[in-house]
């Protein structure tokens, strides 16, 4: 993630809500939950030692900046405890949305020959047997956080 002033005091007021550290963060697309249905929302996925959270933000083009709109835009955002997720998973990106529209029951994992031929996503997977996928920029330090769990 690029750092400036303006990113590294979004980061400190995060950090001063939350009460904890930041530990990991990504630029993110929540591509869906399985059985859910497709939530197509871009924004931050961002965790501490004990949760992973996740908000939008407004989507803006070039024209935003010409002729502003008069949008309704609503926050989305979400949190879960790193304690109920059973594992992370690297997955091609069209399973992840066959799984989102319940068209398949297991996201496939990717091998290493697709990772070139094909967009890849990440499956969240809960104890619970509940699914979120994402598309993550900078995956490394989620994986590590999970792992440590």
């Amino acid at each position: 993630m690029i750092n400036n002033n303006e990113t590294t005091n979004f980061w400190l007021t995060k950090e001063k809500d939350l009460g904890e550290k930041i530990i990991a963060k990504s630029f993110a697309r929540l591509i869906g939950k399985a059985r859910n249905g497709l939530i197509e929302k871009k924004g931050l996925l961002y965790c501490t030692a004990d949760n992973i959270y996740f908000e939008d933000f407004a989507k803006s083009t070039m024209y935003d900046f010409i002729l502003p709109q008069n949008t309704n835009y609503e926050k989305f955002s979400m949190q879960f405890q790193i304690s109920d997720i059973s594992h992370m998973l690297k997955v091609s990106e069209p399973s992840a949305i066959a799984c989102c529209q319940n068209k398949r029951t297991k996201a496939k994992p990717i091998s290493t020959i697709q990772r070139f031929f094909t967009s890849t996503a990440w499956e969240i997977q809960f104890n619970s047997d509940i699914s979120y996928f994402f598309e993550l920029l900078n995956p490394n330090g989620f994986i590590e956080v999970i792992n440590k769990a």
